[in-house]
This record gives C-alpha cells, sequence and structure tokens, in this order.
C-alpha cells in the first residue's frame, strides 16, 4: 500500500479521527497563546470556570465604618417582618422593627467623629464609599448589603404608614447610590444580590454546590423564598457546563475545517441535553432542592 509522505520524505505522522488539523491563511486560530492573547475566556467576563457566575468563595463583611451597614442589616433579620404580615410574630416585633427604621432616618450630621453617644441614639451617617476602594468584591459586598437594608426598611413598612411616596433615608440612598454607579448596577436588589451573592457554605471543607449552601437573607422568613433562591442556584451551577460548552467553541482552532465542525457538532448536542436537564431542575422543585415552591405565596 502507498504509504504517506511527509514533504522531506519521510513517513507522515497518522492522525486520529479527533485531530484538527492546523489552521491555513483562510482560518483564524483562536487557542489562547502569548501571541493570541485574545482567546475567549469566561474570566474576561468574572466568569469562574468552575462556579459559573457564582463567586468561588462567598464575599467576606465589610471592615472599619462600614461595619455599621453589616450589623444594621444582622439586625433586620431579627427584627422585621414583612409590613403586610398580620401573624403574632410579626405584631409582637412591631416596636424594634420602628426603631430599626428610626435608626436610618436619624442621620448624623458630623460624620467625622460618628458618636451616637452624642444623639442619643445610633445614628447613621452619610459613610464616604470612597473608602471602600476599588476591589470589585468588597464593592459588590456594599451594593448586597445595602439593597437588602433598603427592601427591608420598604417592605417592612406597615401599611399605615405608607402615605404617597416612600422616602429613602439619606444616609441608606447616597452610599447605595454611589456604589451602583461605581459597579454599574440598579439601585436596588438585582437577581446577583440575592441569589449569587447572599449565600454561605454549610461546610466550608466541601464544594460549592446546592447541597452545600444556605441563604443568609430570607425577606418572608418561608420555606418557600429560600427554595426559590436554592432552584435558581441549580440553574446557574447546571449552567456552567453551557458556559464550558460556549468557551470551547469560540476558542476552537480552524472552525471550518470538517474535524472542527464535527467537534462543534458534538458540544451542540451535548448543548441540547444539558438544556434538557435544566429544565427538569425548575419544572419539579421539590426533587432539585427537597421543598416545594408555593407560587402564590412567592407572587
Amino acid at each position: 500500500r502507498t504509504i504517506p509522505r511527509a514533504h522531506d520524505g519521510s513517513p507522515a505522522r497518522q492522525r486520529g479521527p479527533d485531530h484538527v488539523p492546523r489552521c491555513t491563511h483562510r482560518d483564524t486560530a483562536r487557542t489562547e497563546t502569548p501571541s493570541n492573547p485574545q482567546a475567549f475566556s469566561g474570566r474576561m467576563f468574572d466568569v469562574d470556570p468552575d462556579t459559573g457566575f457564582f463567586p468561588s468563595q462567598p464575599f467576606h463583611p465589610l471592615q472599619g465604618d462600614f461595619e455599621l451597614w453589616e450589623k444594621s442589616l444582622a439586625d433586620a433579620r431579627s427584627v422585621l417582618k414583612l409590613g403586610i404580615d398580620r401573624g403574632e410574630e410579626a405584631f409582637s416585633k412591631c416596636a424594634l422593627g420602628e426603631q430599626w427604621r428610626q435608626r436610618l432616618q436619624s442621620v448624623s450630621m458630623d460624620v467625622r467623629h460618628n458618636c451616637p453617644a452624642a444623639h442619643g441614639m445610633t445614628q447613621w451617617p452619610v459613610l464616604d464609599i470612597r473608602k471602600l476602594g476599588d476591589n470589585v468584591r468588597v464593592l459588590r459586598r456594599a451594593h448586597y448589603v445595602l439593597t437588602c437594608i433598603l427592601h427591608f426598611y420598604v417592605h417592612s413598612l406597615p401599611p399605615s404608614h405608607i402615605n404617597g411616596q416612600i422616602v429613602i433615608p439619606k444616609a441608606l440612598a447616597v452610599p447605595l447610590v454611589g456604589v451602583s454607579q461605581k459597579i454599574k448596577l440598579p439601585p436596588v436588589l438585582t437577581f446577583a444580590d440575592i441569589v449569587l451573592w447572599n449565600w454561605e457554605y454549610k461546610d466550608p471543607e466541601q464544594p460549592l454546590s446546592v447541597d452545600n449552601i444556605r441563604y443568609v437573607n430570607n425577606f418572608s422568613g418561608t420555606e418557600t423564598e429560600e427554595n426559590f433562591y436554592l432552584l435558581s442556584a441549580a440553574a446557574e451551577l447546571k449552567g456552567v457546563e453551557i458556559l464550558r460548552i460556549i468557551e470551547r467553541v469560540l476558542n476552537l482552532p480552524c472552525p471550518t475545517q470538517p474535524n472542527a465542525i464535527a467537534a462543534i457538532k458534538r458540544d451542540f448536542e451535548q448543548l441540547v441535553k444539558v438544556i434538557d436537564e435544566l429544565a427538569v431542575i425548575l419544572k419539579d422543585s421539590s426533587k432539585t432542592v427537597g421543598g416545594r415552591v408555593d407560587q402564590a405565596l412567592m407572587h
């Protein structure tokens, strides 16, 4: 039989069926190399290869002057209930909730000294967000904390206290708008805040998974709200497989070559399977997160 020969006359190396040939002048190689730093990577968009849009670790609490925000959020979880809640527990917390809101409304005018004792109660100063720096994880934590406080404030107001527009206290509104502008997010609670940044590990020694996280802030205090977030998390983590497929396809060298087309076909077939699995995850919350999501209660 005829043995294929290289240009120098030596036997040519045999290639397997998955071999992708070197690109011709009409193709563009996208594999990342020092000479081609523009290859597509999820990290360009702050996407972790293992956890997707979830950060690989929970954000650390804010420090220094900004511990005031952290403490207020922690207090909110224990003293506030939804304003429309007419249950016995909600009624018993009315006074504590009103005190919590009053602290946000009582702005200290001397932010340099920030001396609560001088005013008779713990007051909120308008903190300078420049002290947060430019670390995006710190800024995202600040956005998460402030928007949670915002929604606790608004949704804990009793209907009798709402007369026309709801005015957000300056000590909350000013830093929230400033932080939002820096990281280009709206000054309200987003999906990222409540699902991607609102969790902690059950066991920090184990990897990120739906079974190994708990959600920290739950406005209604219901199992339905917790399960709703977990269901969203399950979909996000399943979506990591889709992100990997996208990255592989976009970085495939010589995409017009037959072997490359075959590789793309396999990836797209896998993509269809993952999408079908996503539909199953979202369809039955009891199987996905071990609990029911009551749609009537959630909406």
